[in-house]
Protein backbone atom coordinates (compact mmCIF):
# COMPACT_ATOMS: atom_id res chain seq x y z
CA UNK A 1 0.00 0.00 0.00
CA UNK A 2 1.30 3.27 -1.18
CA UNK A 3 -0.01 4.91 1.40
CA UNK A 4 1.38 2.89 4.64
CA UNK A 5 4.92 3.94 2.31
CA UNK A 6 4.37 7.28 3.07
CA UNK A 7 2.97 6.97 6.24
CA UNK A 8 6.41 5.10 7.61
CA UNK A 9 8.59 7.65 5.84
CA UNK A 10 6.88 10.54 7.58
CA UNK A 11 7.30 8.56 11.15
CA UNK A 12 10.64 7.96 10.08
CA UNK A 13 11.55 11.63 9.22
CA UNK A 14 9.43 12.95 12.29
CA UNK A 15 12.01 10.75 14.69
CA UNK A 16 15.01 11.24 13.25
CA UNK A 17 14.41 15.42 13.65
CA UNK A 18 13.47 14.55 16.87
CA UNK A 19 17.01 12.59 17.50
CA UNK A 20 19.05 15.02 15.72
CA UNK A 21 17.45 18.21 18.11
CA UNK A 22 17.74 16.50 21.58
CA UNK A 23 21.65 15.59 20.26
CA UNK A 24 22.29 19.11 19.03
CA UNK A 25 20.39 20.48 21.83
CA UNK A 26 17.99 22.67 19.44
CA UNK A 27 15.05 23.03 21.33
CA UNK A 28 13.14 24.65 18.19
CA UNK A 29 14.21 21.34 16.11
CA UNK A 30 12.74 18.79 19.43
CA UNK A 31 9.94 21.43 19.49
CA UNK A 32 8.78 21.24 15.62
CA UNK A 33 8.21 17.36 15.70
CA UNK A 34 5.15 17.85 18.12
CA UNK A 35 1.89 18.79 17.41
CA UNK A 36 0.18 22.02 18.51
CA UNK A 37 -2.34 19.95 20.74
CA UNK A 38 0.31 16.92 21.93
CA UNK A 39 1.37 15.84 24.90
CA UNK A 40 4.56 14.40 26.27
CA UNK A 41 4.98 12.38 29.13
CA UNK A 42 8.65 12.02 30.20
CA UNK A 43 8.21 10.73 33.37
CA UNK A 44 9.99 14.02 34.88
CA UNK A 45 8.37 16.40 31.89
CA UNK A 46 4.55 16.00 31.80
CA UNK A 47 2.96 18.35 29.53
CA UNK A 48 2.39 20.60 26.01
CA UNK A 49 4.67 18.81 23.45
CA UNK A 50 5.73 21.95 22.10
CA UNK A 51 7.21 23.21 25.38
CA UNK A 52 9.79 19.72 25.73
CA UNK A 53 12.25 21.10 23.51
CA UNK A 54 13.28 23.99 25.68
CA UNK A 55 12.93 22.31 28.64
CA UNK A 56 14.51 18.66 27.60
CA UNK A 57 17.75 21.27 25.90
CA UNK A 58 18.12 23.29 29.50
CA UNK A 59 18.10 19.88 31.37
CA UNK A 60 20.68 18.51 29.11
CA UNK A 61 22.82 21.46 29.13
CA UNK A 62 23.25 21.22 32.58
CA UNK A 63 23.32 17.48 33.15
CA UNK A 64 25.04 16.16 30.10
CA UNK A 65 28.32 16.38 28.57
CA UNK A 66 26.78 14.48 25.22
CA UNK A 67 24.04 12.71 23.68
CA UNK A 68 23.79 10.23 20.98
CA UNK A 69 20.54 8.66 19.76
CA UNK A 70 20.67 5.54 17.12
CA UNK A 71 17.72 4.77 15.08
CA UNK A 72 17.70 1.06 13.69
Amino acid sequence: NVQRVIDESDIRRVLALYTLGIDRLDAELVSSVYDEASTDDHGVYKGPGKEFGPYIVEALSQHAVATSHNLH
